[in-house]
């Protein structure tokens, strides 16, 4: 996984790098540092590709449009991205995984682009079904802020109406201008991927790619929630503060022990939910091989083959296929396919000219 989280952690340094440069903070050091991470994303993977190209050009469109003149700055690091892109796009392996044919057409990016927003929709549903404890990580985000209402109120400015301008237009927005942008910024990260898949894909679709579209969605659900209960935050301080109640609802000594007790709360409904919640967790089903001794099963057998391997005479070998139900301590075994995945590397591993895996 480390191809996928290194670029992905890229990303993250070089948004907010870009974002402290629009600031004006060490402006010559951000920028070294933008250009360094978006040239090494350039060539590292699609997703983080899709993820910093689009915020970091959407930091610098707010900067402009801010008066941020150092703003154009970062189109510099932006054309060294593209290029590592275009490069990485047209490398022979393209073409090779997908069946002999790869290139870049104006249908394809709009299928792809169709079918990324479209699955973006069906994320939420899909991570909230699927893991039940999920609900938690919104609920910490909001109160983590929450609990920060003083820091925020401090430098706090009115919020006016409509007639105040522009700006203020897009406050009373912000929860569905963020939404729009945490949304945009989740479906574009896909795009490769539903452009990968317009071809016949030979090795297939990496899970790590899946897991990475998940971190995405993780990453804007928690900024989403976070600008969202700031602004409920702001809104309801300015409220509170013409009623004369410069704490809010809720005094400042009260509030400590509400989030607590919230987060209480949180932890017996996960206890008393554990086997739903937590049930088929790899943590759970490694401890349940343990204990079952599966797992010593399983190394018994592995220890037994690889016995097979070193005494072979590195040309032909028939190997046993693992007995033990095995998840998650392998993946795919060897088959009697001889030109499978797996049994190329146990081939190239033990230096074995064949092996196969018989029942």
């Amino acid at each position: 996984m480390a191809h996928y989280t290194i670029p992905f952690w890229a990303g993250l340094i070089a948004l907010s790098a870009a974002m402290k440069v629009t600031a004006g903070e060490h402006q010559k050091s951000n920028f070294i540092i933008v250009l360094i991470f978006m040239t090494y994303i350039g060539g590292a993977g699609y997703p983080p590709i899709a993820f910093a190209g689009l915020t970091v050009t959407l930091v610098m469109l707010a900067g402009v449009l801010c008066g941020k003149k150092k703003a154009w700055s970062l189109i510099i690091p932006l054309i060294c991205m593209t290029i590592g892109f275009i490069i990485s796009a047209k490398a022979p392996g393209n073409a090779a995984r997908a069946g002999g044919s790869f290139d870049i057409t104006t249908e394809g990016i709009l299928t792809a682009v169709s079918n990324a927003f479209k699955d973006a929709k069906d994320a939420g549903a899909l991570h909230f079904g699927m893991i039940k404890p999920l609900f938690i990580l919104p609920v910490v985000v909001a109160l983590t802020v929450f609990a920060d209402r003083d820091n925020i109120v401090s430098g706090e400015k009115k919020p006016f109406g409509l007639s105040a301008g522009a700006g203020q237009i897009i406050f009373w927005l912000k929860p569905l201008i963020a939404g729009a942008v945490c949304f945009t910024v989740t479906a574009f990260v896909r795009i490769p991927l539903f452009y990968a898949l317009l071809y016949p894909v030979q090795d297939g679709i990496s899970s790590g790619v899946v897991v990475m579209h998940y971190f995405y969605w993780i990453l804007m659900l928690s900024v989403w929630t976070a600008i969202t209960a700031k602004w409920i935050v702001e809104i309801t301080a300015f409220i509170f503060r013409k009623r004369s109640k410069p704490d809010g609802l809720i005094k400042k000594n009260i509030r400590g022990g509400i989030y607590a007790a919230l987060l209480v709360v949180m932890v017996i409904i996960c206890i008393v939910n554990k086997d739903e919640y937590f049930g088929n967790s790899a943590f759970v089903r490694c401890s349940d091989a343990y204990k079952s001794g599966e797992l010593s099963a399983y190394r018994t057998e592995m220890d037994n083959r690889i016995t097979l391997l070193k005494a072979s005479d590195g040309k032909y070998i028939e190997i046993p296929t693992i007995k033990a139900d095995s998840f998650p301590f392998v993946k795919n075994d060897v088959t009697d396919d001889p030109n499978s995945f797996t049994n190329k590397a146990y081939e190239s591993f033990y230096g074995v000219e064949t092996i196969i895996g018989v029942e």
